[in-house]
């Protein structure tokens, strides 16, 4: 299969602080590179018993694996962070780790076709409209798409990811870490 740039999102709600850095290292473990959009602090949105607040981003990533592989072993992720998958109502708990892949492109792509379906949720729709424009991906906005969030700033070894969009690589002497 030819590499393409996969587009996720990304959400924690148990710890996310924390949990938000283990799966920007379990995602570089599947791909070199990274492109992050800023982090928001989100309300939760059909969360039984209202929840706690969410830290959600966007993330571009390069593979060249199926979607399928790609989606196992991101629930593999979530559940060595603690989701429990096998819950039937997963999807309305509070939960240490979501990832969720929005939609591929080829890797030349310079816009998003009209043939996909962007997601419009409030939590994460200005994060990609962000990261889109940060790597170049359809025309740049007028203005800040995350001007009206709230957004934290985190220490992802030594590089400080969440106010703005940013681009993390794996280390070539161990990769396990970042640049």
């Amino acid at each position: 299969m030819e590499p393409r740039d996969l587009f996720v999102g990304l959400g924690s709600n148990i710890e996310p602080h924390a949990n938000v850095r283990r799966m920007l290292d379990y995602l570089l473990r599947l791909a070199p590179e990274l492109d992050l959009s800023p982090i928001a602090v989100t309300a939760p949105v059909g969360i039984q018993g209202g929840g706690q607040v969410f830290l959600n981003l966007a993330v571009r990533l390069r593979t060249a694996s199926a979607s399928a592989e790609v989606k196992e072993y991101f629930n593999t992720v979530e559940v060595a962070l603690g989701r429990d998958r096998t819950d039937p109502g997963r999807k309305q708990r509070d939960r240490p780790a979501d990832l969720d892949i929005l939609f591929a492109l080829p890797v030349a792509a310079a816009v998003v076709p009209a043939s996909i379906d962007l997601p419009t949720e409030t939590y994460l729709r200005p994060q990609l409209d962000a990261l889109l424009t940060y790597v170049g991906v359809g025309p740049a906005g007028a203005t800040d798409p995350m001007a009206s969030l709230t957004k934290v700033a985190l220490d992802f070894h030594g590089t400080t990811v969440g106010p703005t969009c940013v681009t993390l690589r794996r280390r070539p002497s161990n990769p396990q870490e970042t640049a």
